[in-house]
């Protein structure tokens, strides 16, 4: 998947959230779990192998850049956090709420990645 800014206006984003629902919800879980941490550092990893890569070729910036890896780890790390939350209160909110409060290419990257499970 190379992800491409132009792309973002026609994605189907409630379509994918959708379709990618029951891993999300998984991660939420595993996220605020007993093994948080070990998920975390699993969901980190593979954002970083997978989706930064991907986000330093379609944007005009390296992923060895470390403005570009601090606004990364920033809206990654929010975005995991947000999701261990809506599984702390009981997924009472929506998670397009939380996968779209950040940054949208993150979130699309992730979902992107929550598919392959």
């Amino acid at each position: 998947m190379t992800l491409d800014p132009r792309r973002f206006a026609d994605l189907d984003f409630p379509g994918l959230v959708q379709r990618n629902s029951p891993g999300i919800d998984k991660l939420c879980a595993a996220l605020n779990g007993p093994n948080a941490a070990l998920a975390q550092k699993r969901a980190k990893r593979r954002l970083l192998e997978e989706v930064l890569p991907e986000l330093s070729e379609s944007l005009p910036l390296s992923a060895e850049d470390l403005i570009f890896r601090i606004v990364f780890e920033y809206a990654s790390g929010g975005i995991l956090a947000l999701m261990a939350y809506r599984a702390e209160t009981g997924f009472a909110c929506p998670v397009e709420a939380f996968l779209q409060c950040l940054t949208p290419e993150v979130p699309i990257a992730l979902l992107a990645v929550l598919s392959e499970k």
